[in-house]
């Protein structure tokens, strides 16, 4: 029960409390904003004693305080905030039989339609009285008129959306039920169109093709005209999107030509933004090279498009090679950059893809801790700045990040700060010579000389220690990603997997089955990846060489990458997914999963009279022993 009124909360008392006047102080007539005001007239009652008030106050709040899932309309309603078992608010498992039912008796009479909208659904819901549905769909769209010239856009659309749920759902005998919401948005479509350059009218006809409903010819044209128009401002998100739904138009019509234009279109517009990323301030081949993956992949879902994906394959080739001259950062070494570049493409020419697929996960390894600490050190002593001056990491931004202290500082905590900064420095070097030497060039010779399918990586996922059960094609999308360019995609369903992956490898083979901690309000979180990766057992797991490189690349912030952390809050641009610690980091994961199959290689080399043809092909590769 919300309420706890006795004798319980009628529709007498909803007459006589004016509590209608509280909506009237909204900055916006949504229930977001009527929820903070019939709070404070919750706390307004309990404090002026008026405790019956109070429980009617409680109960208004806890209906319009449910979060909208209109996703899922089994399900329309779910608690606004739940950290269960400790605090959640309303949920509509609170509301009693009782409280249902004085929310239908009070619903025809709310004269405000969002307010009335939200208690009719809600009653609807809990209730399955199809007069109460009827009634939500009718305010819906009457609170939707009202919001479309008042708020940002989603909120109008939102309420369209459920007033076609519910219309589908209860309107099946009664085709003017659905018609009554359908010729709304259609009104609302001929009114915005003229001088849309947004999604709202991409968003209003996709309700319609959901109720199957429309002019198909005069929507298609229109959508049509707004895709041509967001070209002409090389606005290409809009453009694809009104061009998709162009094409869905025409899917409904079952006109199949215009169907294949419409879907052609929509797939160079990746064309188009890829040209305009290298007319940016700062051009991006990176960017470029991404985005004409996208069409790429795209355009072969499209028939007859072959000749058009080869073109454009070429094109990623030469982009990809201008992002290694352009876009990475040459440090000077013992070995010359070109000359690893050519070794290795060298080495991966002419192979077979089973075996230049394994060779990928063997062109390098993460540097050694010993030889890595040494040469730290050795850098340490030789250079007298660090020596002298404290170096202060910044955000692109100029936010402060981190510092390291100066090297004549006697503390052993500075000491050992200073050399840690040292070592991730290094091993930044490290990445930018794998990236730009060896995995870019080995992609490019890969994706020219073979057509890799995503069936051909599942082996990657299958009973691999690394890859918890049910994450496989998690994994195999991702790796698939980077293999063909796209590392945007790839650290977006990669990166995260990371965490949950040494959770398992810890519960498998440390025998540590708690990988959540007991906090003092008894909840119960998992164990982060910023508090696995500093553990010793992962470390007798993984060896120190793997652990520390993934230290700096995904949690370390100021000295390191701090990849998961970047990528979690939203702080990368588009850019910075095809950079060198994302490309090193999609590289690093993909030697991870191929790890399994590579030993058992080894163990099948090492029998009598048995030989293995799918040694990888670079050469001085480093043999894999385990996991680092």
């Amino acid at each position: 029960m919300i309420a706890q009124a006795d004798p319980k909360l009628t529709k007498v008392d909803f007459d006589a409390e004016p509590w209608e006047q509280a909506l009237g102080a909204a900055k916006e007539p949504t229930y977001f904003e009527f929820c903070g005001l019939l709070k404070s007239k919750v706390e307004q009652s309990k404090a002026a004693g008026q405790n019956r008030a109070a429980q009617l106050y409680t109960l208004l709040h806890a209906t319009v305080s449910l979060c909208p899932t209109w996703g899922a309309s089994a399900t329309p309603f779910r608690p606004a905030v739940d950290f269960s078992p400790a605090y959640r608010s309303a949920s509509l498992d609170d509301f009693g039989a009782d409280e249902v039912s004085v929310l239908r008796d009070v619903a025809p009479d709310i004269r405000d339609p969002e307010f009335r909208a939200r208690v009719a659904d809600v009653a609807w819901v809990l209730g399955r009285d199809y007069k109460m549905a009827r009634l939500a769909i009718s305010a819906y769209v009457e609170s939707a008129i009202r919001l479309e010239g008042l708020v940002r856009f989603p909120d109008f659309i939102e309420r369209l959306q459920r007033a076609i749920q519910l219309a589908l759902m209860v309107g099946q005998r009664d085709p003017a039920l659905l018609s009554s919401v359908t010729s709304e948005i259609e009104k609302l479509i001929q009114k915005r169109s003229p001088a849309e350059t947004k999604w709202p009218c991409n968003d209003l006809m996709r309700l319609l093709i959901e109720a199957e409903t429309g002019d198909m010819t005069k929507y298609a044209a229109i959508s049509g005209s707004l895709a041509t128009q967001a070209e002409r401002r090389q606005d290409w998100d809009v453009a694809r999107t009104y061009w998709q739904c162009k094409a869905e138009w025409h899917r409904l019509a079952k006109d199949l030509g215009a169907y294949r234009d419409a879907c052609l279109k929509a797939a160079v517009t990746y064309v188009g933004e890829a040209e305009s990323a290298l007319k940016r301030p700062t051009p991006s081949h990176g960017a470029c090279a991404g985005l004409l993956m996208r069409a790429v992949e795209a355009l072969r879902k499209i028939p007859g498009t072959k000749a058009r994906v080869e073109e454009l394959h070429q094109r990623i080739l030469k982009e990809q090679e201008l992002i290694v001259a352009n876009e990475t950062t040459t440090h000077h070494v013992s070995t010359d950059i070109s000359e690893v570049v050519n070794a290795t493409v060298v080495a991966f020419r002419s192979k077979p893809l089973e075996q230049v697929l394994l060779g990928l996960a063997m062109i390098g390894a993460p540097p050694v801790m010993a030889k890595l600490r040494s040469s730290a050190e050795e850098a340490m002593r030789s250079s007298i700045w660090s020596q002298i001056v404290p170096t202060v990491y910044m955000t692109e931004k100029g936010k402060h990040l981190a510092e390291r202290p100066s090297a004549m500082e006697g503390k052993q905590e500075s000491q050992d700060l200073c050399l840690k900064a040292e070592m991730m420095r290094q091993i930044k070097w490290h990445r930018g010579l794998m990236v730009s030497g060896r995995i870019l060039p080995a992609l490019q010779v890969i994706n020219t000389e073979h057509f890799v399918r995503l069936q051909d990586l599942e082996f990657l996922g299958r009973d691999n220690p690394f890859v918890p059960a049910g994450r496989e094609p998690i994994f195999v999308r991702g790796l698939f990603a980077g293999l063909n360019g796209d590392f945007l995609i790839a650290a977006h369903l990669l990166v995260p997997q990371v965490e949950n992956s040494i959770r398992q490898l810890l519960y498998n083979y440390a025998g540590e089955h708690r990988t959540s901690k007991l906090k003092n309000d008894l909840t119960q979180p998992e164990r982060d990846l910023n508090e696995l990766l500093y553990r010793d057992d992962v470390k007798r797991i993984i060896g120190e060489d793997l652990l520390f490189d993934l230290q700096s690349l995904m949690i370390e912030p100021g000295f390191g990458a701090n990849l998961r952390n970047h990528l979690a809050h939203g702080l990368m641009d588009t850019d910075q997914f095809y950079a060198n610690e994302a490309v090193y980091s999609w590289w690093m994961i993909w030697r991870i999963c191929c790890i399994p199959q590579l030993m058992q290689l080894q163990e099948d080399a090492a029998k009598p009279n048995q030989t293995s043809d799918a040694r990888p092909p670079a050469e001085g590769d480093e043999q894999t022993t385990g996991a680092s």
